[in-house]
């Protein structure tokens, strides 16, 4: 009972809340109080830092990685054929709007371009027309 007590006790001394100076932590997950430093920053908890230590976060991280290593991977292969593809398309539609009109666009223009012809030949006396 006094260990428990003491525990308690040390815990208080080392978190120091009414000061907002916290000295030390215990780490959730190796249960280990260690400095403040060695947690990462987290401002969704109450006192400004994660939970878990630095260490045993990269540990987790790391047996997180290996066990979805395909799914991941997969992912990311799937990721950079989608984004290649975006590319792709990006490209040449920029390379259509430049350069190129839509065919309904070229149909346009030339019903434009006949009857301009049209009129000018119906405006043209026949005299001015050279048949040589």
């Amino acid at each position: 009972m006094e260990n428990i007590e003491n525990n308690n006790n040390i815990s208080n001394i080392e978190n120091n809340n009414n000061n907002n100076n916290i000295i030390n932590k215990k780490c959730y997950s190796c249960n280990i109080v260690k400095d403040i430093t060695e947690f990462y920053k987290e401002s969704a908890n109450k006192d400004g830092y994660n939970k878990i230590c630095r260490l045993c976060k990269k540990i987790n991280n790391k047996l997180t990685y290996d066990k979805f290593k395909d799914k991941y991977k997969q992912q990311k292969k799937e990721s950079r054929e989608l984004l290649k593809e975006t590319i792709k398309q990006k490209k040449y539609i920029k390379h259509v709007n430049i350069c190129y009109y839509t065919h309904e666009e070229l149909l346009k223009n030339l019903e434009e371009l006949k009857t301009k012809v049209l009129n000018l030949i119906n405006n043209k006396d026949d005299s001015d027309i050279n048949l040589n």
